[in-house]
Protein backbone atom coordinates (compact mmCIF):
# COMPACT_ATOMS: atom_id res chain seq x y z
CA UNK A 1 0.00 0.00 0.00
CA UNK A 2 1.07 3.43 -0.70
CA UNK A 3 -0.02 4.60 2.76
CA UNK A 4 -1.39 2.93 5.91
CA UNK A 5 -5.15 1.97 5.72
CA UNK A 6 -5.50 2.25 9.69
CA UNK A 7 -6.98 4.57 12.14
CA UNK A 8 -5.55 4.92 15.67
CA UNK A 9 -7.20 5.50 19.00
CA UNK A 10 -6.06 6.66 22.08
CA UNK A 11 -8.74 6.01 25.07
CA UNK A 12 -8.00 7.83 28.44
CA UNK A 13 -9.71 8.96 31.59
CA UNK A 14 -10.26 12.28 33.51
CA UNK A 15 -11.21 12.87 37.07
CA UNK A 16 -12.93 16.14 35.97
CA UNK A 17 -13.50 18.61 33.33
CA UNK A 18 -12.18 22.04 32.47
CA UNK A 19 -13.63 25.32 31.97
CA UNK A 20 -12.41 28.32 29.91
CA UNK A 21 -11.65 31.40 32.29
CA UNK A 22 -10.04 34.54 31.63
CA UNK A 23 -6.81 36.02 32.85
CA UNK A 24 -7.32 40.12 32.91
CA UNK A 25 -4.25 41.71 33.59
CA UNK A 26 -2.87 45.03 33.76
CA UNK A 27 0.45 46.91 35.07
CA UNK A 28 0.57 49.54 37.58
CA UNK A 29 3.11 51.82 39.10
CA UNK A 30 1.14 54.42 40.95
CA UNK A 31 -0.55 52.76 43.84
CA UNK A 32 1.07 51.97 47.51
CA UNK A 33 0.71 48.55 48.60
CA UNK A 34 -2.09 49.28 51.09
CA UNK A 35 -4.45 50.56 47.79
CA UNK A 36 -3.06 47.40 46.23
CA UNK A 37 -4.01 45.40 48.88
CA UNK A 38 -7.82 46.53 49.07
CA UNK A 39 -7.66 46.29 45.26
CA UNK A 40 -6.88 42.89 45.82
CA UNK A 41 -9.47 42.61 48.39
CA UNK A 42 -12.14 44.16 46.50
CA UNK A 43 -11.72 41.95 43.38
CA UNK A 44 -12.17 38.49 45.39
CA UNK A 45 -15.35 40.20 47.36
CA UNK A 46 -16.88 40.71 43.84
CA UNK A 47 -16.48 36.93 43.00
CA UNK A 48 -13.30 37.01 41.10
CA UNK A 49 -11.65 33.14 40.92
CA UNK A 50 -8.19 34.33 42.42
CA UNK A 51 -6.41 38.10 42.40
CA UNK A 52 -3.01 38.74 42.78
CA UNK A 53 0.39 40.69 41.94
CA UNK A 54 3.32 40.55 40.80
CA UNK A 55 6.65 42.75 40.35
CA UNK A 56 7.98 44.12 37.29
CA UNK A 57 10.01 46.55 36.06
CA UNK A 58 8.21 49.27 33.77
CA UNK A 59 10.06 51.57 30.83
CA UNK A 60 12.68 54.11 32.30
CA UNK A 61 13.37 51.20 35.07
CA UNK A 62 10.23 52.08 36.79
CA UNK A 63 9.26 49.07 39.68
CA UNK A 64 5.90 48.93 39.40
CA UNK A 65 2.89 45.38 39.52
CA UNK A 66 1.35 43.87 37.35
CA UNK A 67 -2.09 43.20 38.45
CA UNK A 68 -3.97 39.92 37.60
CA UNK A 69 -7.60 38.29 38.15
CA UNK A 70 -8.76 35.34 36.90
CA UNK A 71 -12.50 34.84 36.05
CA UNK A 72 -15.39 33.02 34.24
CA UNK A 73 -15.94 34.46 31.09
CA UNK A 74 -19.77 35.15 31.99
CA UNK A 75 -18.31 37.83 34.84
CA UNK A 76 -16.34 39.51 32.37
CA UNK A 77 -17.56 42.91 32.43
CA UNK A 78 -17.99 43.00 36.25
CA UNK A 79 -14.51 42.52 36.59
CA UNK A 80 -13.14 44.92 34.44
CA UNK A 81 -15.46 47.02 36.22
CA UNK A 82 -14.26 46.85 39.65
CA UNK A 83 -10.57 46.81 38.01
CA UNK A 84 -10.98 49.96 36.77
CA UNK A 85 -12.96 51.08 40.18
CA UNK A 86 -10.38 49.53 42.61
CA UNK A 87 -6.95 50.35 40.35
CA UNK A 88 -5.43 53.38 38.95
CA UNK A 89 -5.06 51.82 35.39
CA UNK A 90 -5.70 53.33 32.28
CA UNK A 91 -6.42 49.71 30.18
CA UNK A 92 -6.58 45.65 30.97
CA UNK A 93 -5.64 43.14 28.83
CA UNK A 94 -7.05 39.83 28.28
CA UNK A 95 -6.07 36.04 28.02
CA UNK A 96 -8.43 32.92 27.67
CA UNK A 97 -7.56 30.19 29.94
CA UNK A 98 -8.01 26.08 30.11
CA UNK A 99 -8.39 25.80 34.02
CA UNK A 100 -8.16 22.45 35.21
CA UNK A 101 -9.43 21.46 38.97
CA UNK A 102 -9.26 19.27 41.72
CA UNK A 103 -12.84 18.09 43.34
CA UNK A 104 -13.29 20.09 46.62
CA UNK A 105 -15.79 19.44 49.60
CA UNK A 106 -15.34 21.47 53.23
CA UNK A 107 -16.49 19.78 56.16
CA UNK A 108 -16.08 20.54 60.47
CA UNK A 109 -14.39 18.38 62.60
CA UNK A 110 -14.20 18.80 66.60
CA UNK A 111 -10.66 18.52 67.23
CA UNK A 112 -11.62 18.15 71.19
CA UNK A 113 -9.68 21.39 71.82
CA UNK A 114 -12.17 23.17 69.26
CA UNK A 115 -14.43 22.97 65.71
CA UNK A 116 -11.83 23.20 62.72
CA UNK A 117 -13.00 23.28 58.81
CA UNK A 118 -11.59 20.56 56.82
CA UNK A 119 -11.02 21.63 52.98
CA UNK A 120 -10.86 18.07 51.31
CA UNK A 121 -9.45 18.49 47.50
CA UNK A 122 -9.35 15.13 45.23
CA UNK A 123 -9.06 13.75 41.13
CA UNK A 124 -6.33 13.50 38.93
CA UNK A 125 -4.73 11.07 40.97
CA UNK A 126 -4.55 12.87 44.24
CA UNK A 127 -6.19 13.15 47.10
CA UNK A 128 -5.58 16.10 49.84
CA UNK A 129 -6.51 17.87 52.87
CA UNK A 130 -6.18 21.28 54.88
CA UNK A 131 -7.24 22.36 58.18
CA UNK A 132 -8.66 26.29 57.86
CA UNK A 133 -6.16 28.46 58.67
CA UNK A 134 -8.26 31.02 60.64
CA UNK A 135 -10.10 27.95 62.84
CA UNK A 136 -6.25 27.16 63.46
CA UNK A 137 -5.29 30.83 64.92
CA UNK A 138 -8.96 30.83 66.55
CA UNK A 139 -7.71 28.28 68.85
CA UNK A 140 -4.25 29.07 69.11
CA UNK A 141 -5.29 32.34 70.61
CA UNK A 142 -7.88 30.43 73.32
CA UNK A 143 -5.10 27.86 73.84
CA UNK A 144 -1.84 29.46 73.76
CA UNK A 145 -0.57 26.65 71.65
CA UNK A 146 0.65 26.71 68.32
CA UNK A 147 -0.39 25.82 65.05
CA UNK A 148 2.05 23.04 64.60
CA UNK A 149 1.00 21.79 67.94
CA UNK A 150 -2.53 22.06 66.83
CA UNK A 151 -2.00 20.27 63.75
CA UNK A 152 -0.56 17.71 65.04
CA UNK A 153 -3.69 17.18 67.37
CA UNK A 154 -5.95 17.21 64.16
CA UNK A 155 -4.10 15.05 62.05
Amino acid sequence: FEAANCVRAFFGESDAAGESVLELFCNIDDMTGEELSHAVQSLMDAGALDCWTQPITMKKGRPAVMFCVLCRENEREAMLRAIFRNTTTLGVREHACARHVLSRTAAQQDSGIGTVGIKRASGWGVSRQKAEYDDLVKIAKETGMSLMEIKKLIN
